[in-house]
């Protein structure tokens, strides 16, 4: 069930997957999700510093600025947005990588858009956003 007040909850998707970026957005914006869209790592960068999104779903395989640095520059801010890494990089040193880097969720391409649903909306209930983790 999405949680009340969900139109006012913001997330970030970034990927440099054009259509992949829309199909996600509009499944989003279906739940009743504020959906804001970046296509590679310096701009999600500024849209999390200017926009503040409560979630960031991230791609971490992109050309100049990867997701990994995304990541890691997230863990800066106070308070940080939570973080769901979306990407093709399979293994488990990728999966444990990026939870060292503070993201709380993880799922690997191709996937099921149901599944990332229910997972992107149990990580956002009633849940505030989280300090920087610690070192």
């Amino acid at each position: 069930m999405l949680k009340t007040g969900a139109a006012k909850t913001k997330i970030l998707i970034v990927d440099d997957e054009p259509d992949l970026l829309l199909m996600l957005q509009k499944n989003f914006e279906a739940l009743g999700y504020t959906v804001m869209l970046a296509n590679e790592g310096a701009t999600a960068l500024r849209r999390i510093l200017d926009d503040s999104p409560d979630l960031v779903i991230l791609d971490v395989l992109m050309p100049l600025v990867d997701g990994w640095a995304v990541l890691e520059m997230t863990n800066t801010l106070e308070p940080r947005p939570k973080t769901f890494v979306l990407s093709c990089k399979t293994g488990q040193e990728n999966i444990d990588h990026a939870f060292a880097l503070g993201a709380e969720g993880y799922m690997t391409k191709p996937f099921n858009m149901d599944e990332l649903k229910e997972k992107v909306q149990a990580l956002l209930q009633d849940s505030p956003p989280l300090p920087p983790p610690q070192s």
